[in-house]
């Protein structure tokens, strides 16, 4: 799902692919997301 993607744009990089229910993840662990999201605008 992702690959066409990343082929399109080599300035996205995945760090992690897992199997899971995004919108937990997103609720449960936002400061994590948040940080990723900073460390991605950075670079």
């Amino acid at each position: 799902m992702l690959d066409p993607i990343l082929a399109r744009n080599l300035n996205i990089t995945v760090s992690a692919k897992v199997a899971s229910n995004h919108s937990k993840i997103l609720r449960n662990d936002s400061p994590a997301v948040a940080r990723a999201v900073r460390e991605f605008a950075v670079t």
